[in-house]
């Protein structure tokens, strides 16, 4: 899998680690690039991820690299994009500017509040020409019941199972509800697979002709895991970005994947010590970013142990493009 990492020279930004006063204005500009020459400003609450100060913190920076990317291929024309789990909309921002061609947004998500404020934040920085839906609901399955199908479906879902009731206070942030369904592959829901599966049976039934899905996740799991999705769901994985990322609310992150080892172990890494490896040796062709880092890697519990001594914990982040086969 190759390894991109997007530039981000000459970015100015806060000294604060988080923009954190809810609700707020929030400027995102600097997350897209080049830089808009105006900015672009959202709202935000505590019921979606804050905004990060410095770009790479960001996921969706890296999706809109990958978007870069996607963009490229000049066998596919990206006119309508469907954004599931859309947060405060900022991904669906970032489509509208690096798909020239983009005249459709559809946000979903499992709350109606959050799909408003996406709404929101889309009506006052994206033309009124690109029409714009959104609609509460499980996964794709709001978008079928509209009849309305993409030619790129986006999502950054939770990975961790909600293993405590009541589920009304589930912070959908970090957090998924199981389904209980013994029917979905065992392993892949064992290792917090469960919406991704979910999401990608969900889309065949919406995605336009030459369409794909950007799945972004974090590459927490043992080898092969991500390639039995893959087969299991019936697509074809193309890594778009594969990189080192810091882990955002590392103590809820290494305690709740602690919580679920025992016969799977989930991969976390040292990560100042692995970034400046990273930074000094080589690309080793056909060499995997997680073969790389082996020597960086520490299990979630040992992971949740050096955070609470002050060390900086990482993962690595994908950005897949996955085609139905």
């Amino acid at each position: 899998m190759p390894w991109l990492l997007p530039d981000s020279s000459g970015v100015q930004v806060s000294e604060n680690s988080e923009l954190d006063s809810y609700p707020t204005d929030v400027d995102i500009a600097f997350l897209l690039e080049p830089h808009p020459p105006s900015p672009i400003t959202i709202k935000v609450t505590d019921a979606v991820y804050s905004v990060k100060a410095q770009p790479e913190d960001n996921w969706v920076w890296y999706a809109f690299a990958a978007f870069r990317l996607l963009a490229l291929d000049r066998l596919i024309r990206i006119r309508s994009f469907a954004s599931i789990g859309c947060g405060a909309g900022v991904d669906a921002i970032g489509a509208a500017q690096i798909f020239p061609e983009l005249n459709k947004i559809i946000v979903t998500d499992v709350n109606q509040p959050i799909v408003d404020l996406a709404v929101s934040n889309i009506q006052k920085n994206v033309s009124p020409s690109v029409s714009l839906t959104g609609v509460a609901g499980d996964l794709c399955q709001p978008i079928l019941e509209l009849g309305q199908a993409a030619d790129v479906i986006y999502a950054n879902l939770p990975t961790l199972p909600a293993l405590a009731d009541p589920v009304a206070e589930l912070d959908y942030k970090s957090f998924y509800a199981p389904t209980g369904d013994n029917s979905l592959p065992y392993h892949l829901v064992n290792c917090g697979l469960e919406l991704q599966f979910r999401l990608l049976q969900s889309a065949k039934a919406i995605l336009a002709p030459r369409a794909s899905v950007v799945l972004m996740i974090g590459d927490r799991f043992p080898p092969g895991v991500l390639e039995s999705l893959a087969e299991l769901a019936g697509y074809h994985f193309s890594p778009l970005i594969a990189h080192l990322k810091s882990q955002s609310e590392v103590d809820v992150a290494t305690s709740a994947y602690a919580a679920l080892e025992g016969t799977v172990q989930f991969d976390f890494y040292l990560y100042e010590e692995a970034r400046q490896f990273l930074s000094i040796s080589p690309a080793l062709p056909g060499i995997s970013l997680k073969q790389r880092l082996a020597p960086y890697r520490l299990s979630a519990r040992d992971a949740h142990v050096a955070a609470s001594k002050g060390k900086s914990i990482g993962h690595i982040l994908y950005a897949i493009r996955a085609i139905p086969i």
